[in-house]
């Protein structure tokens, strides 16, 4: 059997937009590995998972790959046969959507395969016309995987289009996640822009006390104003990181609105953002939490390519 044609595609960060998903970039070191062959006749596609273990994200990707796969085969008038090998080098639950770095991986590795039927934007307008349930996250995570650098989503909450444009160098984020989280698929379709966008806005009281270095402010949050930190979807533990960002003079810190488990502190100076990925490594193993993971990541130019 043949040994496959190799892919890769970045991971992304893209929810920058405080809920409503405008604004994504790729990120470097993190993403997903792709190895394409030809199946055997009336095989259709098959597709074996390595790393990912998490068997109900498994299935309902694996469901919106058969989507694409079929609608490749009607545009192409003929029936397709692979089996794909997904190595996904992307945490779970840690705000990187792996879903939108997957559905970009096999669509660049089909169409490579069959002579490129489709140019690089028609692929974007392929897949979100395909699968119906992509949420607008989904959608700029997927156009971002495919292009890579900085990317720009408009025309509605939907995000119907896209636009790449420059990205500074020196760009650096650095990610605070629950490993632990539990993030129900199935209802996740559920929850809608305005929901996010209202917990966002809470979570900018709490972040303007940080910015002002207001830790009088923030004690009284954390005393006194639990529905506030309900809603916002920060803990305690995520705000002491957060007024750790303020201190070391870190540019922002946006919270992941559809997963409260993720915080992205990010900037223009690498080392201040790199300082705090490593300052709070240091309070995670002092106060035991292993539940939460910290990694600093840097942008990426590239988007899905063939290797």
């Amino acid at each position: 059997m043949s040994a496959g044609t190799k892919f890769y595609a970045p991971a992304t960060i893209a929810d920058l937009g405080m809920g409503l998903g405008v604004i994504s970039y790729a990120i470097d070191d993190l993403g997903v590995e792709l190895v394409i062959k030809p199946a055997e006749e009336n095989e259709g596609l098959s597709v074996s998972f390595f790393v990912l273990k998490n068997e109900a994200f498994q299935a309902e990707l694996k469901s919106s790959l058969e989507l694409l796969h079929a609608a490749f085969e009607n545009q192409l008038g003929k029936k397709l046969n692979y089996h794909i090998d997904l190595t996904v080098r992307i945490p779970f639950n840690s705000g990187l959507n792996s879903k939108g770095s997957c559905l970009a991986a096999y669509l660049v590795a089909v169409n490579s395969l069959n002579k490129r039927p489709f140019e690089q934007r028609q692929l974007f307008d392929f897949a979100t016309s395909t699968i119906s349930t992509l949420s607008a996250k989904d959608k700029l995570a997927f156009a971002n995987a495919l292009i890579g650098g900085l990317v720009v989503g408009y025309n509605g909450d939907s995000i119907s289009d896209y636009q790449r444009v420059s990205m500074p160098l020196g760009f650096t984020s650095t990610l605070l996640f629950n490993s632990k989280a539990e993030v129900s698929i199935e209802n996740s379709d559920e929850i809608n822009s305005d929901i996010c966008s209202r917990r966002a806005n809470k979570a900018i009281q709490l972040s303007l006390a940080m910015y002002k270095s207001d830790f009088d402010r923030l004690d009284t949050i954390l005393q006194t104003d639990t529905e506030l930190l309900d809603q916002a979807g920060l803990d305690a533990f995520q705000l002491k990181f957060c007024a750790l960002a303020s201190s070391l003079g870190c540019d922002f810190v946006f919270p992941d609105s559809m997963n409260a488990s993720t915080l992205i502190c990010m900037g223009m100076n690498s080392f201040k953002v790199g300082e705090l990925a490593e300052q709070f490594k240091a309070v995670l193993k002092e106060e035991k939490q292993r539940n939460y993971k910290v990694m600093s990541v840097k942008h990426n130019y590239d988007g899905c390519y063939r290797y």
